[in-house]
């Protein structure tokens, strides 16, 4: 487990093996919209423009595309709400593809995110974490929903696609700040981010009262973007190296743990910080 916080109001931050690689899995989509529009903004990719859809490019887990048959045209701007909306992987998949992989990295790279890595697509994550390379869609689908499979390379931080949870965190509070391309194209992305239609486990661990303007769901790990009551922002990257989804009682059973673990705060320079001194306005960590 690891996680990186900064409180935008002041900067404060929060660590925990921020500097560690960790698989990315789903949450690729954030270095994917973030390049997008980075391509956008160099005049390189039209937002307006169209992508065929077809029943071969069908990726298993959350989505609607895949329940469609072959022919519609999506723009590239409707590909990326759905991405994040619904966490679509086949809109992922189709950007991703769109773009290329190399391009994501050299953009994760170029704005001081390299850590950045994606090996993978969205698919190919998927046939390696249930061992069903070269299978049909339905087997695919099967055997993630009973996460049927090995792992593979996709559960291994230094094969798949990973990121360090401080880069993570530093994309995000570049942009809140407007501060990562330029303003506008910050905010458009912050637009589709607030978009997402899912709930954050993380948010269930904050203090009652704690606001939140942009929560972003993925199948496989959490960032969360959060408002303290006062209006300032928060940039949050926590990052799991279990890559399987589990049983609801597991879930559970884990945020249980988490709640009697409370008290245990990451430490960054000496101070240890309680998780309600993260959120909270006025509370202050101790020595």
């Amino acid at each position: 487990m690891a996680l990186a916080a900064t409180r935008i109001s002041d900067g404060r931050h929060v660590a925990l093996r921020e500097r560690d690689v960790f698989p990315l899995a789903s949450l690729v989509t954030l270095p994917i919209l973030i390049t997008r529009y980075a391509q956008a903004h160099a005049g390189r990719i039209d937002l307006t423009g169209r992508v065929a859809y077809r029943v071969a490019d069908r990726v298993p887990g959350s989505g609607a595309p895949q329940d469609l048959g072959d022919g519609p045209r999506l723009t590239v701007r409707d590909l990326a709400s759905l991405m994040i909306a619904i966490s679509d992987n086949t809109a992922a998949d189709l950007l991703l593809a769109r773009l290329g992989k190399d391009l994501v990295e050299r953009t994760m790279a170029e704005l001081g995110a390299s850590s950045v890595w994606v090996p993978l697509s969205i698919r190919e994550l998927f046939e390696e974490l249930t061992d069903a390379k070269g299978a049909d869609y339905g087997t695919r689908g099967e055997r993630l929903r009973l996460s049927a499979g090995s792992g593979g390379k996709a559960v291994i931080a230094e094969q798949t696609v990973r990121a360090t949870p401080f880069d993570i965190c530093s994309l995000f509070e570049r942009l809140e700040r407007g501060a990562l391309l330029d303003a506008v194209s910050c905010e458009y992305v912050l637009g589709i981010l607030q978009r997402t239609k899912t709930d954050t486990r993380i948010l269930a661990l904050l203090s009652k009262g704690v606001g939140n303007d942009l929560r972003v769901d993925m199948a496989l790990a959490e960032i969360s973007l959060a408002p303290e009551p006062r209006g300032s922002g928060r940039a949050v990257a926590p990052a799991e190296r279990r890559t399987r989804a589990r049983s609801r009682r597991d879930r559970a059973a884990r945020r249980s743990r988490v709640r009697g673990r409370g008290h245990r705060g990451a430490v960054r320079g000496g101070t240890r910080c309680t998780p309600r001194s993260w959120y909270g306005s006025s509370s202050r960590a101790p020595s």
